[in-house]
């Protein structure tokens, strides 16, 4: 019965650590944010496959006519390249 109650204590010690820290240490959401590649003048397909490697998905796609980017690459972004951002957050095309 001890050895029971003493693995509840240390389970509920470590919950409780990982619900305080943000609160403790304000400066920890730092490590889940994620670079926003530049994905400027790459295909659809290649600029998704950065975004996805990154740790982002691909938002919205708009398409626009441009006479300096060939048709079917990507013209501009947003949030913009070296923008940090948090894991998974869409970034519009």
């Amino acid at each position: 019965m001890q050895q029971r109650t003493q693995k509840r204590v240390t389970c509920f010690f470590f919950l409780g650590i990982l619900i305080v820290s943000p609160v403790l240490m304000p400066g920890c959401e730092q490590w889940f944010l994620r670079t926003v590649p530049d994905v400027t003048g790459q295909t659809l397909t290649v600029a998704e496959a950065a975004l996805t490697e990154a740790g982002l998905t691909r938002g919205t796609v708009t398409l626009q006519c441009s006479n300096n980017v060939s048709s079917g690459n990507v013209i501009s972004q947003d949030p913009a390249a070296g923008t940090k951002i948090k894991e998974n957050t869409p970034v519009n095309l």
